[in-house]
């Protein structure tokens, strides 16, 4: 009797094996599942306004998110416990909210908070800022309650940081004082200022970076982070040097300590393409923002490659370079005096004057022509005469001095005399063009 009893007992286990290996093969056919139970696993999922971008599939940034999120959620161990926080979906950019994070999911063992997890997933909406550092900071005290051997956080990503704050500093100091902590980061269609932000938070933190374009590219590395364990990180004698190259950085750029805030007494371009420093981390100070999360690892050269921006044609206005996802000017130059500079990579809006150019995306190792177009009114009046001219379409008004160039992006434009606002002429400006207006 003992005997059969333990036969059936063996019998049974044999099959449930048997049905948990068929279970795991097929999930994993489409999306990693986890091949360890009772971890801990905070997800950090960015909802910025930038996130409502679209992919090429054509779904937004953030449609893309919550699908993969909900491909991984279905393939995890029913016992593994996970969160979820979500920033930038409170505040819409024009509050420059920076403390838009917030743990909308706390932990719980799937099998029985998966339904409200996803509930709070599909109600997300993109709005504000991407404040990082401080969502990396509130991840760490989330998931430091956890008794899990590894608590594991992963980042999800459209860009860089927009809260003056460096991310990647603020994960080393986190990693530091949490020996179990692990940050794995996503790049979700990102350019290669974020990339290089986010590359340098998993490394300093014991993680690995993935880079996604699309949803399913998106759900396979989440998947892949959720069961990914932490590397070894071997720490260099304090001493030990790097070299940080800039073989095409034009002008010269200020190296600053990122881990103090310190400018070094050293420059990076010009007639100075390398700089051996100190293992640690670094930022470049750029015209259009600092260039953060640059990792100096001993005896290895790390590469800076700026995008140039070409501006051909004249004015007598700086171009203002702007943030497209807060409206922000993050840096400026002047054409006449710079017509060609480097800067940090990823898309920017120049606006010139009042008037916005169609946004840029300044590739690493790429020149890219701002090509000027203007309007001129001729007019024969011994007095300077005042004109103005807004956006056929609609938007700011700008305004123009008689036999002055006003410099405008390419399009159709109203102009009239600021006493004669019923005589209006329209005007198609193609770019590189500068139309003539002769009153007379």
């Amino acid at each position: 009797m003992i005997l059969a009893k333990q036969a059936r007992g063996i019998w049974v286990r044999a099959i449930a094996c048997m049905t948990a290996s068929i279970a795991m093969a097929l999930l994993g056919a489409s999306t990693p599942a986890l091949a360890q139970t009772g971890r801990s696993v905070l997800v950090v999922l960015d909802a910025s306004g930038s996130m409502n971008a679209q992919l090429p599939e054509g779904r937004t940034r953030l449609e893309a998110a919550k699908a993969a999120v909900g491909d991984v959620v279905g393939s995890l161990a029913p016992d593994t416990r996970l969160a979820l926080r979500v920033y930038g979906h409170q505040s819409t950019t024009d509050k420059k909210d920076c403390e838009d994070s917030e743990l909308v999911a706390g932990f719980a063992p799937l099998s029985q908070g998966k339904a409200a997890l996803l509930d709070k997933v599909a109600g997300l909406k993109a709005r504000g800022y991407t404040p990082i550092t401080l969502s990396l900071q509130l991840a760490a005290q989330d998931i430091a309650k956890e008794p899990s051997a590894e608590r594991t956080v992963v980042l999800v990503s459209d860009g860089r940081e927009t809260c003056r704050a460096d991310p990647c500093v603020a994960a080393k100091a986190l990693a530091a004082a949490d020996v179990k902590l692990v940050v794995h980061t996503i790049g979700l269609g990102v350019d290669a200022g974020a990339r290089n932000q986010l590359q340098c938070i998993a490394s300093v933190a014991r993680g690995s970076y993935f880079g996604a374009e699309s949803r399913a590219e998106l759900a396979t590395v989440l998947g892949k982070a959720a069961v990914t364990e932490k590397t070894v990180v071997v720490t260099a004698p304090k001493l030990a040097t790097g070299t940080l190259s800039a073989p095409r950085m034009k002008d010269m750029a200020l190296i600053s300590d990122a881990e103090t805030g310190k400018p070094l007494l050293k420059g990076i371009g010009g007639p100075y393409p390398e700089q051996e420093l100190l293992v640690g981390i670094y930022s470049v100070m750029l015209i259009n923002g600092p260039w953060s999360g640059i990792e100096i690892k001993a005896g290895e050269k790390t590469l800076l490659d700026p995008a140039v921006l070409r501006v051909d044609g004249t004015s007598s206005d700086n171009v203002n370079l702007l943030d497209p996802e807060t409206g922000e000017q993050v840096g400026y130059f002047h054409p006449l005096t710079s017509p060609e500079v480097s800067l940090l990579p990823g898309p920017f809006v120049p606006r010139i004057g009042k008037l916005d150019w169609p946004a840029l995306d300044l590739k690493p190792g790429q020149t890219t022509v701002l090509t000027l177009s203007g309007i001129k009114v001729n007019d024969p009046s011994p007095y300077h005469q005042l004109y103005r001219v807004t956006p056929a379409a609609g938007g700011p008004e700008a305004l123009v001095l008689s036999n002055n160039l006003l410099t405008v992006p390419p399009g159709k434009y109203l102009l009239w005399h600021s006493d004669r606002a019923s005589a209006k002429i329209e005007i198609n400006v193609a770019e590189g063009q500068t139309i003539e207006v002769n009153t007379r």
